[in-house]
């Protein structure tokens, strides 16, 4: 049993915020990819064709999680796998035309989600509950 009750409130908090915020996402996001795709995506964007190791790495999930998010983004039309003349086992992935504009929409619709649940608060209250996070829980995973 928890010392202080509170600390279960935080937990519990912070599991039903990312539980619905994943349901919200999926409601509002006219795209239909899945965040982890909006950020591959804008990795790529970003830094050119990557190496699916790097982007898992990034994300923080298996190389295996990585492929099927990467075969969805193909599937879609948003990216594709680059093969290195010589070496069959080399691939990078790499955004395609129309996957800017759907990243673009994608960041769009991003933007006014996180300013709907967030909104609201001032910046010091946005900027207290930041450092709360990173300093005192986040920095435990480092």
């Amino acid at each position: 049993m928890l010392e202080r009750q509170e600390l279960y409130d935080v937990a519990n908090c912070i599991h039903l915020l990312f539980k619905k915020m994943k349901v919200e996402w999926q409601k509002s996001n006219p795209t239909g990819m899945a965040y982890s795709q909006t950020r591959i995506l804008e990795e790529l964007a970003s830094n050119g064709p990557q190496k699916p190791s790097v982007l898992a790495d990034m994300l923080d999930i298996t190389t295996g999680g990585i492929t099927g998010l990467a075969d969805k983004l193909i599937e879609n039309g948003t990216a594709q796998r680059i093969r290195v003349e010589g070496d069959r086992r080399c691939v990078y992935l790499d955004i395609t035309e129309d996957g800017r504009k759907t990243l673009q929409e994608a960041i769009d619709n991003r933007n006014e989600f996180i300013q709907r649940l967030f909104g609201q608060l001032d910046p010091a209250e946005a900027e207290q509950i930041t450092k709360i996070l990173q300093s005192k829980i986040l920095s435990q995973f480092e």
